[in-house]
C-alpha cells in the first residue's frame, strides 16, 4: 500500500523550511563597536605565569592567543619543550549584554556540572558566579558582560584550582583598575581604552 505518512513528510518538510526562510531575519546582538579592547596578556603577564608555574614557560601564539580584541581575547603560556605538556591560559569573552553573558555562563556551568560531577566545585566570592572543573582543569567565571576561562594544566593537580582562582582574582583586579581609570593603564596593568 501507499505510505501516506512518508508522502506527507516529504511534502511538508520542504514547505516548513520554505516558510521559515521567509520569516523575519533576527540578527544576534553584537558587542558595541566602541567597547574597549581586551588584552588578555595584560591580564595574565608572562612573569606571573612563570612565577606561578615555577618554571620557564613560553608564550603560545595561535590565531586566538595574544590577540587584543573587544569580543574575545586569549593569552597562553606553555612549556614548548615538553613532555609532559604544561600550560596556563586566560580567555576573556565579552557579550553584548550582561544578560547574554549570564545565560551563557548558566548553560556552561550546567553542562560542566553534568560532565564533571563530583569534580565540579562552585567558587564563592569570585565574580558573579564561578566554577572550577577538576577534570577539564578550567575555571569559568562571570563578571558583568565578561566571561573568563582560566585553564591550569601544570603543577600538582590538587592545587590547580587554587592557581586558577589566583589568576582570575588578579585579572579581575586589573579589569577593575581599567574600569576606574581607562585612559591611563599602569605599565603592568591591562591596556584597555
Amino acid at each position: 500500500g501507499v505510505n501516506w505518512t512518508r508522502i506527507a513528510r516529504a511534502l511538508l518538510l520542504p514547505l516548513g523550511a520554505a516558510l521559515l526562510a521567509c520569516g523575519p531575519r533576527v540578527e544576534p546582538p553584537k558587542v558595541a563597536a566602541d567597547a574597549p579592547p581586551i588584552d588578555a596578556c595584560a591580564l595574565l603577564p608572562e612573569e606571573e605565569a612563570i612565577q606561578l608555574a615555577g618554571e620557564d614557560l613560553d608564550p603560545v601564539s595561535t590565531a586566538l592567543d595574544r590577540r587584543v580584541d573587544r569580543e574575545i581575547a586569549k593569552c597562553s603560556y606553555a612549556n614548548l619543550g615538553g613532555p609532559p605538556f604544561r600550560m596556563i591560559s586566560l580567555e576573556v569573552r565579552r557579550y553584548p549584554t550582561p544578560e547574554l553573558a549570564r545565560s551563557t555562563q548558566e548553560s556552561t556551568l550546567k553542562f560542566l556540572r553534568r560532565i564533571e560531577q563530583e569534580g565540579a566545585e562552585d567558587v564563592a566570592g569570585l565574580g558573579e558566579s564561578a566554577l572550577w572543573g577538576a577534570s577539564s582543569q578550567q575555571l569559568h567565571l562571570l563578571t558583568e558582560d565578561l566571561r573568563l576561562i582560566v585553564t591550569v594544566q601544570l603543577g600538582d593537580r590538587r592545587f590547580r584550582g587554587e592557581s586558577a582562582r589566583d589568576i582570575a582574582r588578579r585579572a579581575l583586579e586589573r579589569l577593575g583598575a581599567a574600569a576606574i581609570s581607562p585612559a591611563a593603564p599602569s605599565a603592568g596593568g591591562p591596556h584597555l581604552r
